[in-house]
């Protein structure tokens, strides 16, 4: 129960000051802050936002944690929240910049694994 009066809070605050300020919608960076935590009740906030801004004509978009790891282990976003939120959310950006370094630029194939993520 409280979590559904924060989610409530949190979904009127960001969609009102989206309107308030004429965005063309949220990129809205929420999941690895929580750690993978709280997945249901993060599923919950960002179609409740999804709906609401499609209603509104504004984009959603949702930053995510990389699906497979640069070791090629499961992160913290998977293809149970893919498929639960795919309808809400206009475009993913997925964090692969955390795999690049000076002394590599990007690994390709991470990248290319996190994007074809079946």
């Amino acid at each position: 129960m409280v979590w559904f009066v924060l989610l409530e809070i949190i979904f009127h605050f960001i969609f009102h000051k989206t309107q308030a300020y004429k965005f063309d919608g949220v990129v809205l960076e929420v999941w690895s802050q929580l750690g993978g935590q709280a997945r249901k009740a993060l599923q919950m906030l960002i179609k409740l936002l999804g709906e609401a801004l499609t209603k509104a004509d504004l984009k959603l978009i949702l930053v995510i944690p990389p699906p497979i790891t640069n070791e090629g282990k499961p992160g913290m976003f998977d293809n149970d929240d893919m498929k639960q939120l795919y309808a809400y959310v206009d475009y993913f950006s997925i964090m692969t910049y955390d795999y690049s370094s000076p002394e590599r630029p990007g690994i390709f194939k991470c990248k290319q694994s996190n994007i074809l993520l079946k």
